[in-house]
Formats: structure tokens, C-alpha cells, sequence
């Protein structure tokens, strides 16, 4: 049994794989492999650092289960917004039910530029 049924917000999972190696300037290269899906996305808070400066909002993301994120991940919404997780993504399981899924903590972090402006996901019924 899963929640699948109620991820209704189309979004893109962004794993990123970084390299052994040193590139030329010592840091790592960093590869990224996109593939899409649905989720659930619900505010959980926000908080302002660095005297308000940059305002950091923090959601909570329910996935198909058996979908690996790991603490690196981002997950990007079709608004354009990219969603970087805070810590690894974790199955979780009931055990009267038999129900699973993914749940992760994501956060958007907005230093005050106006590139991306946020609008809400739209489930796709309602699309």
C-alpha cells in the first residue's frame, strides 16, 4: 500500500553525484541527474537570518516510496524554485497499515533577489 494517491504537485527530484577527483581548481565536480514525479509540499515554517537578510522558508515533502534523496538532493517545483533538502530523505512505514512513503525536509532560501518569485504548486487535478 502506498500514499501515492494523494502526491498530486508535479516536481523534479535533482540528485547530484559528486566526483572522487579533484577538478584543476580542488573542488569537486558535481553531476546531476533529473527525474520527475509527484509529491506533497506543506509549509512547516520560516525564519530570518543574518539581521533579515535572507529569509529562509522550510517545507516538509511526502514522496512515492522507494525514492532515494540524500541530504545533498534538491527537488525543484515547475515554478522554477529549487527546494534543497536538509538532511537525508527517510522511508517510513506504518506498521498497523502497511502504508509507506518518503518524507524529507526541504527549505527554500531567498537572499532578496527578485529572479525567482514564488508562487504556490498546483495540484494536478486542479491544473
Amino acid at each position: 500500500m502506498s500514499i501515492d494517491h494523494l502526491l498530486t504537485i508535479p516536481c523534479s527530484l535533482i540528485r547530484r553525484t559528486y566526483s572522487e577527483d579533484a577538478n584543476a581548481e580542488g573542488g569537486q565536480d558535481v553531476t546531476e541527474d533529473v527525474t520527475t514525479t509527484v509529491c506533497e509540499l506543506q509549509g512547516a515554517g520560516s525564519r530570518e537570518e543574518q539581521g533579515g537578510a535572507v529569509q529562509i522558508t522550510t517545507y516538509r515533502l511526502w514522496l512515492p516510496s522507494d525514492t532515494p534523496l540524500r541530504g545533498w538532493d534538491a527537488v525543484a517545483l515547475e515554478s522554477g524554485e529549487i527546494l534543497e533538502l536538509e538532511g537525508d530523505a527517510f522511508h517510513v512505514r506504518s506498521p498497523l497499515t502497511g502504508i509507506s512513503h518518503v518524507e524529507a525536509v526541504v527549505r527554500r532560501t531567498d537572499y532578496g533577489e527578485p529572479d525567482v518569485v514564488p508562487t504556490p504548486p498546483v495540484p494536478l487535478e486542479a491544473a
